[in-house]
């Protein structure tokens, strides 16, 4: 665990190369309300299926850490679908996943997150950054680092607003946002986190 500041706690679990992830799953689905064991189960890929319960475990030990909070975790949504904590309208939190690794952010004020694996996408770097943010990645020794954070900041933005997919990713509006980013080169992944300055 570590902290953006006292107002936000940032979990991220590093995927091991050795995990079993049908055994990990397995250990678990106890821990699991059925709304999320279900969910789990409709991924195909045993991985998925881990990290789908894994997140969500991240969350609850998480909130009870933070806030002290424990029992059955009860959601609303928005109308984007983002989903937010039943009773308690100031605590904030967000959860992702890779292959690589679990993330999961905690907080007093709005949050996202977003953890990717490193990685360099000539397709989606055209689609999605606009001219400073390409001449940024195709400058950079390290085009795969670049890109990875630059994507993240996107989208733990995104997280953190609610409100989904945009059209034009390329003009997103950082102003009075914070972001910290992790790079972890040992396990291959970006984890960004944004929050309201």
């Amino acid at each position: 665990m570590r902290k953006m500041d006292n107002r936000v706690h940032i979990y991220i679990f590093p995927i091991p190369s050795e995990l079993n992830p049908e055994r990990e799953f397995n250990d678990l689905v106890s821990h699991l309300p059925s709304w999320r064991f279900n969910k789990a189960m409709s991924y195909i890929n045993c991985l998925d299926r881990y990290l789908c319960a894994k997140s969500f475990i991240m969350l609850k030990d998480g909130l009870k850490n933070d806030f002290g909070i424990t029992g059955n975790l009860q959601f609303e949504y928005s109308e984007y679908g983002k989903p937010s904590l039943k009773g308690y309208p100031f605590i904030y939190f967000n959860i992702s996943h890779c292959n690589n690794a679990v993330a999961c952010a905690i907080s007093s004020i709005p949050v996202g997150i977003d953890v990717e694996c490193i990685q360099f996408d000539e397709d989606i770097a055209n689609n999605v950054f606009n001219e400073n943010e390409l001449r940024l990645i195709l400058s950079s020794n390290d085009k795969e680092q670049i890109f990875t954070e630059l994507w993240t900041k996107k989208e733990s933005y995104l997280k953190m607003t609610g409100i989904g997919l945009v059209d034009d990713l390329k003009a997103l509006d950082y102003n009075n946002v914070s972001f910290q980013t992790t790079v972890n080169t040992q396990f291959g992944y970006v984890v960004t986190v944004a929050t309201q300055q």
